[in-house]
């Protein structure tokens, strides 16, 4: 009976189709070029949005209009640093303008890692000027009786610095002629 049995399960055809098989004619898979430029954008769009929230953070200075409203002192120009004359033309016009003012204080209104930095780079300052002295200090107390020029340098001075140093230089009653931004 059992063998009986297994012969009739031993048909050609044990299954029934139900409906006709189709086959598309484009394959059925992921779109990796949908894919790949979806996952591009947005790791282009988050790392933008991440780079500038970091910006904000670390209030660095990149550019002039962040800091114009801040200074009531006049501007006097933007320098590129590599272009050394453009600096000592404009501190030679400040004292020929000024023919009182003896000696001028550059404060350098950076982190005190770059301070040494800006001094290698501006160093060459004294070498044109006759009978006059330019000094390159961030002590605005031991030099509060002379005259001032704020020197920002991009990427390096910070928002926080700034507003301390404008505070500081307001209670000393500090004389500042003015600002020059570094670029």
């Amino acid at each position: 009976l059992e063998i009986l049995k297994l012969e009739r399960a031993k048909q050609e055809d044990p299954w029934e189709l139900i409906s006709e098989p189709t086959l598309m004619d484009d394959p059925v898979g992921p779109k990796k070029l949908l894919i790949m430029a979806l996952s591009t954008l947005s790791g282009i769009f988050l790392g933008i949005i991440i780079s500038l929230f970091i910006d904000k953070k670390t209030k660095l200075i990149f550019n002039i209009n962040q800091i114009k409203d801040l200074i009531p002192y006049p501007f006097f120009r933007k320098i590129s640093i590599k272009n050394k004359n453009n600096f000592d033309k404009l501190l030679r016009i400040i004292l020929k303008n000024n023919v009182n003012i003896k000696e001028i204080v550059l404060l350098p209104l950076v982190d005190d890692n770059f301070i040494k930095e800006l001094l290698d780079e501006i160093s060459f300052i004294n070498q044109n000027l006759k009978d006059r002295k330019v000094i390159i200090s961030s002590d605005i107390e031991n030099n509060k009786d002379k005259k001032h020029i704020l020197i920002i340098r991009k990427s390096k001075s910070s928002i926080s610095l700034l507003e301390e140093y404008l505070k500081d230089v307001e209670l000393l009653s500090i004389s500042i002629l003015g600002w020059v931004f570094l670029e």
